[in-house]
């Protein structure tokens, strides 16, 4: 491994057919600012806690799930419905002031998750702020 690929933590993981109509699209894991900007103006994340992972792709494209089993093999084969918010963090962020911001979680928002969340979790997510940031959106689930 070259000294610069060894320096770089982003990479791009796959490109993926669209579940939902025609098409495919990027998947990368700890993008630069560059590849987030590509994206477009929304993108969904899953935030791997246990191997500080992030994994970015266009919002309109695809959902968690269908992502998650697209690099099962990544994912140690942890389940989609097995997974909890203390190990992943899925979510979805917008570009506001040239900063992505967490903006909305459905795991986080249906209740059976948040009741989890806790500052050990808050505390564990904090590598996320390099990327996307969370702390205002995850506050007020502690």
């Amino acid at each position: 491994m070259s000294r610069l690929q060894q320096y770089l933590q982003e990479k791009y993981l796959t490109r993926m057919q669209k579940p939902y109509g025609s098409g495919s699209f990027e998947i990368f894991i700890n993008p630069s600012t560059k590849e987030m900007r590509e994206i477009g103006g929304g993108l969904r994340f899953t935030a791997d806690n246990v191997n500080q992972k992030l994994y970015v792709w266009d919002e309109d494209c695809a959902v968690h799930i269908d992502v998650w089993d697209e690099f099962s093999k990544i994912n140690k084969g942890r389940d989609y419905y097995d997974v909890t918010c203390c190990d992943v963090i899925f979510g979805q962020a917008e570009l506001k002031g040239g900063k992505w911001e967490m903006t909305y979680s459905d795991e986080l928002t249906a209740g059976s998750e948040r009741d989890s969340f806790d500052e050990d979790v808050y505390d564990n997510s904090q590598w996320i702020n390099k990327y996307i940031k969370v702390n205002k959106y995850l506050k007020k689930f502690l």
